[in-house]
């Protein structure tokens, strides 16, 4: 069952990794991202994209809160560009795990703020997943990301 767990997820990444080269290639505004956070003292894991197209925005976002034993799905349909910074938010697709707060269900609405402060290290930044907030929202973004982050605007 782990194992099938690890394949999805390297399945779901390879598929963010290709929407994200098809938007670089085509010049669209985008945002791409993933890696690790440690949140109560757990690495929680995320990876996400979201893509500016004639149609409107689109994207998804993984997230798995080890602390937990939480993980859930967003689809991603807005997308605000504030420099080094960009609020994404959208509608919860799954959700798994023991410790399901009644707040996160399928069709729940979230917002996440990122901070893009260039490549390597842990420089870049993440705002919380806050159920009930909206894209309009600039969320504090204080949990260090072990990973990277890109926005092109």
């Amino acid at each position: 069952m782990q194992k099938r767990k690890v394949i999805l997820s390297m399945l779901l990444c390879a598929i963010l990794f290709t929407v994200n080269l098809s938007a670089q290639n085509t010049g669209n505004r985008h945002i791409n991202g993933g890696g690790t956070a440690v949140e109560f003292g757990k690495k929680s894991t995320f990876v996400f994209n979201a893509v500016e197209t004639p149609g409107g925005i689109t994207g998804n976002l993984v997230y798995h809160l080890r602390t937990f034993n939480v993980r859930f799905q967003m689809d991603l349909d807005c997308m605000i560009i504030r420099g080094n910074r960009a609020t994404m938010s959208g509608t919860v697709t799954s959700i798994t795990g023991e410790n399901i707060p009644s707040y996160i269900f399928p069709g729940s609405r979230a917002s996440f703020t990122i901070e893009d402060n260039g490549n390597g290290g842990n420089r870049d930044r993440i705002s919380d997943v806050v159920f009930g907030a909206n894209c309009i929202d600039d969320l504090d973004t204080y949990i260090r990301v072990q990973g990277n982050i890109s926005i092109k605007n």
